[in-house]
Formats: C-alpha cells, sequence, structure tokens
C-alpha cells in the first residue's frame, strides 16, 4: 500500500511539473493562429511555386520535341533541294558538254569539208 501511495505522490509531482512547464511555454492562441496561417501560407506559395516550375518545365519539354520536330522537316526540306540542284547541276554540265562536243563537230566538219573543197579544186 506504501508504494501506491508512493507512486501517487510522484505521479501528483510529474503532472504538477508538467503543468508547470506547460504554463511557462504556453504561447497565446493569437499568435499561435498567425503563426499557422503564416506558415500554411507560405506552404501554399511554395507548393504553388513547385507547380508552376513543373509546369513550365513541361510547356519548355513541348516547345523543345516541336523545335526538334521542324528541325528535322526542314533539314529533309533541305536535303530534296540540294539532290535536286545536284541533278540540275549533272543536267547542265551534260547539256554543255554536247554543246562543246556540237561545236567542235562543227568546226572539224568545215574543216574536213574546207580540206575536201581544196583538194577538188586542185584535181581541177
Amino acid at each position: 500500500m506504501e508504494s501506491i501511495k508512493k507512486l501517487e505522490e510522484k505521479w501528483k509531482i510529474n503532472q504538477q511539473f508538467i503543468e508547470k512547464t506547460r504554463a511557462e511555454l504556453e504561447i497565446p492562441t493569437e499568435t499561435k493562429s498567425d503563426e499557422l496561417l503564416e506558415v500554411r501560407n507560405m506552404l501554399e506559395n511554395k507548393k504553388n511555386l513547385r507547380q508552376s516550375s513543373q509546369d513550365e518545365i513541361v510547356d519548355l519539354r513541348h516547345q523543345a520535341q516541336h523545335w526538334i520536330h521542324l528541325a528535322s522537316i526542314y533539314t529533309n526540306t533541305l536535303l530534296c533541294y540540294i539532290w535536286v540542284l545536284q541533278q540540275e547541276a549533272t543536267y547542265f554540265v551534260h547539256v554543255r558538254q554536247e554543246r562543246l562536243q556540237a561545236l567542235v563537230r562543227g568546226h572539224l566538219v568545215r574543216k574536213q569539208a574546207m580540206a575536201t573543197l581544196r583538194c577538188m579544186v586542185d584535181e581541177a
């Protein structure tokens, strides 16, 4: 029985100490609520900033994908134009070669005709 009484006394003393400590640490309710609101607002702002940052990252990724797609299209278009220009250049080189050959053949034919005419005049 005595041990129970001692435990009850210790418990009472401990409870008094806890209440006293709580009273010393007690912050007015207005201050608590103001601070809580401030903390909540700060957390909400952080959350909104994080969400807007994530949204911006997603938008930037979409823009990058769009620009990459456009770059591939324009690259393919440029390659097609280069191919067409090469084909035209090859054609014009071929045409010039044919014209030069025709010019040379014409010159040779005239030269041969002149030689033939000279031979005919000399024999006559």
